[in-house]
């Protein structure tokens, strides 16, 4: 028996005969954004010539796929989305065609226990963790080109893919009215913003940090790519172990960087919908889960006024 059907009849049912290649391409049909595109790339070449016939006749097929998609990822966060996007594709199949029977990659998830800890959601590596990282970084002679991208994923906010979409073509030099009143020049670069299932190319202005670095790699060069990559070195961070050693492996490797521009934003003063068009979110409430402002606003509220309590009464008194 095979979840409760006969292997004759699903043998000659097609919707069973699907192969996971067939059954992902189809819930990216219907998604169509870069992110199910990407996972899927992958997906394809660890299980997509299985087949739906073959996972329910033996689940556990899957488990040497799944622990091979966690020891190839750079961080346990990396690879449990890519397994979301599996299980997603999955469960659609399987609506969709009205099959009776369970999604065999959330039995297998629920068995290994790999659900991660729900806060780690909410983690933002700090300022300190990040300098520690550019150290641990320089000290393990990681190439430069990988230095760079982390720092300009950093200080520019924005996602890696459109990090590595910068052309040399595209940084410019402007006139803008300072805070003085006086035209003062102000560097930027023409990025193309990923906002959902649509295109956007918008000004980002450049940081002096961010300009020190563009205009080292673009020195003698008028045109072509900023960096020798079209896809995030997510492979050059696992083999150099660097976001191990630095105590960051729960840390999604460039993308968490996002959250402390967002947070950053959030503590200079600017508002959610500038912030929320600078950092290419389609809409303010995807922008409000990136901004940790509130909770540290709340615990700098809750220790000013236990400093005023203790200031009057001179102690808890316990």
């Amino acid at each position: 028996m095979l979840f409760g059907i006969s292997k004759l009849t699903a043998y000659f049912n097609s919707k069973y005969r699907a192969t996971v290649s067939s059954i992902l391409d189809a819930q990216l049909a219907v998604t169509g954004s870069a992110y199910h595109r990407c996972h899927t790339k992958a997906l394809k070449a660890y299980a997509g010539d299985m087949s739906l016939y073959d996972i329910c006749n033996d689940v556990n097929i899957l488990v040497p796929v799944i622990r091979k998609i966690y020891a190839d990822s750079s961080a346990p966060k990396s690879a449990w989305n890519r397994i979301q996007v599996l299980r997603g594709a999955m469960s659609r199949w399987i609506k969709r065609n009205r099959l009776p029977i369970p999604n065999p990659v959330a039995l297998i998830i629920d068995d290994l226990q790999l659900r991660p800890e729900t806060g780690s959601r909410d983690a933002v590596p700090s300022r300190e963790q990040y300098k520690n990282l550019l150290r641990i970084a320089n000290e393990h002679l990681v190439p430069q080109d990988v230095i760079d991208l982390i720092e300009c994923c950093y200080e520019s906010g924005l996602r890696v893919r459109e990090v590595l979409s910068w052309r040399v073509e595209n940084l410019h030099m402007t006139l803008r009215m300072g805070n003085s009143g006086k035209l003062v020049e102000q560097p930027y670069i023409i990025t193309r913003i990923l906002k959902q299932k649509r295109r956007k190319e918008i000004e980002i202005p450049i940081s002096p940090r961010l300009w020190q670095i563009l205009t080292r790699r673009v020195a003698g060069r008028e045109t072509g790519n900023v960096w020798p990559w079209k896809n995030p070195p997510y492979k050059i961070l696992k083999r150099t172990g660097i976001m191990r050693i630095a105590g960051m492996e729960n840390f999604r490797p460039f993308h968490d960087y996002r959250k402390c521009f967002a947070t950053d934003l959030a503590d200079r003063g600017i508002s959610t919908e500038v912030a929320c068009d600078i950092q290419g979110h389609a809409t303010v409430s995807a922008h409000a889960m990136y901004v940790k402002e509130p909770r540290r606003r709340a615990e700098q509220v809750h220790r000013d006024s236990w400093a005023d309590y203790l200031k009057s009464s001179g102690g808890i008194g316990l």
